[in-house]
């Protein structure tokens, strides 16, 4: 039964095709008709004189022979045409470039074998080429380097003096050009490995290359056609004058008279007119297996339009897939143009950036929560294709500060950038919880310093106990007294410091970035360690330039500073000679601290996590210490890390912007 169904479907699809093929002969019988009936009702007789422009240069299409008349084979053409019209040609030269001019003032009326492309065609009407022109390049054989023009540069190439593409090749890239006066001295130059290349018209050539001399050294690489050689261009309102020389044309074609030109100038044989009753069979033939091909493919269509129907639901499923898993991110993520217009969103991100509906077509920085996002960074990501990763931006409205962290990425296509992409994220939960563990984590470093405050107050309390304890003795003593007035004022304010230090790092303050004498604070916070350190027979080394200044939080740096140490106490437990060497210097742009211990040292593992948030190696802690740290060096705009060569034990680096 399907074969059947398929023999009769291949019926129909023959009986299709010949009613096809049949009306294919009548349109080109008709058109035949039409054309003899052109040909016929043109009338050439108010033509007088037709005048030309030519450029004189153009050997063998059309130059100035020795006796200074014009030859040529566009000359040859256009005098045969105007033999059968019966008038009369007259050739002006002029430039290339004052076409234009020279039609409009009516100097001209057409112009014969040029370089038209620049003209507007709008203003211009062209003719029929004369003939199919096509400009080659011969090589060598055996060479692969040049395929196309491209290739020519800086290379030797061989022309004929007055081949009409020397302009064209002149000035690109470096060519040099050696020029000769006939075909057979540029194939020569090739052939003996003078020149890469030879570049001249291919039929002018052909009978050369296909000598015995050259047939089996030299091949064509390239066919550029260029009719604008042999084809003419008249003003729009002279369309009679393009009619007469095209029907001209295509009565020298038809009678034989144009193929005794090509032979008398391109010294070859030329393919006839092909006539239409053999043109006809062929088609013919043609319509016959096209018509059983066409039953195939109409069969193999409909096989192909229901695969094809199958595809696109698959590729709209994938995309409704893709796109509901991008709404289902908790990250809000929106692509703009390079004009900053958002073209993609999700869901998330119209939640984030609280907006009510869709912000599709509208500009990022039209939006009313648009200083969310810094403008400096996106505009560096489209001009330096650089990718930015976790920047951070708080926007305050209504007593109210929101906090979001957002990565810009570019997007490119075959390396032309396109627009960005922005993924972000409110942080405002993250960043809260992070001050209350900061604080919490300072408040359990003042229980860590008790030992040491204690050793610090003791020292000024016993000053004073002392003085008093002698004052009823010795309150007669003047030298006492004066002793008295100026010791007991210096040791209360000694008093006042370390309270009011120890309060204002305990208090949770905002940071306030001011200019900090190194050499000092480390003094100040290592002299409450000292007693943790004694304890611990720990050696403290340290070698801090006097002259240092870095500009941070001094309640932020000693809590910093605190933790780190702590731990180096930590990882020096039943060390032999434990020791801590503490450490600074300046480069162009940096201070670096130092802070290394003798102890363990650090796994490869921990190197990976330890800034992570609740990493941690102590059987007692939280592992928030470190992160704390690296939030703190963060909001100070510095650097914290882990020097992995150390091999003595762990050393910790804390890079700080010089001063400005």
């Amino acid at each position: 039964m399907k074969n059947k169904s398929w023999c009769c479907l291949l019926k129909k699809d023959y009986v299709l095709s010949l009613v096809i093929a049949l009306l294919i002969i009548l349109i080109i019988s008709y058109t035949i008709n039409v054309t003899s009936k052109y040909e016929k009702d043109i009338d050439a007789n108010e033509i007088k004189t037709l005048r030309v422009g030519i450029l004189p240069n153009f050997k063998p299409y059309c130059y100035i022979s020795d006796t200074q008349t014009y030859q040529g084979f566009n000359i040859d053409v256009l005098n045969t045409i105007a033999l059968k019209y019966g008038f009369n040609v007259e050739f002006y030269v002029i430039p290339e470039h004052e076409i234009m001019t020279y039609l409009v003032t009516d100097r001209v009326d057409c112009v014969l074998g040029m370089d038209y492309g620049y003209i507007p065609k709008d203003y211009i009407e062209s003719s029929v080429s004369f003939f199919d022109t096509k400009m080659s390049i011969f090589v060598k054989k055996d060479n692969y380097d040049i395929k196309e023009i491209k290739d020519l540069a800086s290379k030797r190439i061989s022309m004929q003096r007055e081949d009409p593409y020397i302009n064209k090749l002149e000035d690109f890239g470096n060519t040099r050009i050696f020029k000769a006066d006939d075909v057979d001295t540029s194939l020569k130059m090739l052939s003996y490995g003078i020149v890469d290349a030879y570049v001249g018209d291919k039929y002018v050539s052909i009978d050369y290359i296909n000598s015995d001399e050259y047939s089996d050294k030299i091949k064509i690489i390239l066919e550029e056609d260029c009719d604008w050689m042999s084809s003419m261009i008249f003003l729009k309102q002279d369309i009679e004058l393009v009619e007469i020389i095209n029907a001209g044309f295509e009565k020298i074609s038809s009678d034989g008279t144009l193929d005794y030109v090509k032979r008398k100038w391109f010294g070859q044989s030329v393919k006839n007119k092909i006539e239409i009753q053999k043109f006809i069979s062929y088609l013919l033939i043609i319509s016959v297996f096209f018509s059983l091909a066409m039953g195939i493919v109409a069969r193999i269509n409909r096989i192909l339009k229901k695969e094809v129907e199958q595809r696109t639901n698959d590729i709209n499923k994938e995309k409704n897939l893709k796109e509901a898993i991008i709404d289902s991110l908790m990250e809000g993520l929106i692509f703009i143009d390079l004009n900053n217009n958002i073209y993609s969103e999700n869901y998330s991100a119209l939640k984030i950036m609280e907006e009510d509906s869709s912000i599709l077509n509208k500009n990022l920085f039209d939006l009313k929560n648009s200083l969310l996002f810094e403008r400096d960074h996106i505009e560096q990501a489209k001009n330096k294709r650089i990718k930015f990763v976790q920047l951070e931006s708080k926007l305050t409205r209504d007593g109210n500060s929101k906090y979001i962290q957002y990565n810009i990425t570019p997007v490119l296509d075959n390396n032309k950038l396109i627009g960005l992409t922005i993924s972000f994220k409110d942080i405002t939960e993250e960043k809260n919880m992070m001050k209350k563990i900061i604080n919490k984590d300072k408040l359990e470093s003042v229980g860590r310093l008790t030992a040491g405050i204690a050793h610090e107050i003791r020292n000024p309390l016993t000053s004073i106990n002392m003085y008093i304890k002698l004052l009823p003795e010795k309150i007669d003593n003047i030298i006492f007294r004066e002793q008295i007035l100026e010791d007991m004022p210096k040791e209360i304010k000694r008093l006042n410091n370390i309270i009011k230090n120890l309060l204002d790092y305990a208090s949770p303050n905002k940071a306030n970035k001011t200019l900090l004498n190194l050499y000092d604070e480390l003094g100040f916070v290592l002299r409450f360690l000292r007693s943790q350190l004694k304890d611990n027979n720990i050696e403290l080394i340290t070698n801090i330039d006097k002259n240092i200044d870095i500009v941070f939080d001094a309640q932020q740096f000693k809590q910093i500073i605190i933790n780190i140490v702590i731990n180096a106490i930590d990882a020096l437990k039943n060390v032999n000679n434990p020791q801590i060497i503490i450490s600074a210097y300046k480069d162009d742009s940096n201070v670096c601290l130092e802070i290394c211990d003798n102890g363990k040292g650090i796994s490869e593992e921990e190197y990976r996590n330890i800034f992570e948030p609740f990493f941690t190696t102590k059987e007692e802690g939280y592992g928030l210490g470190l992160s704390i740290v690296t939030q703190l060096v963060k909001e100070n705009n510095s650097e914290i890390f882990v020097d992995d060569k150390y091999i003595n034990g762990a050393k910790f680096i804390i890079s700080v912007p010089c001063k400005t």
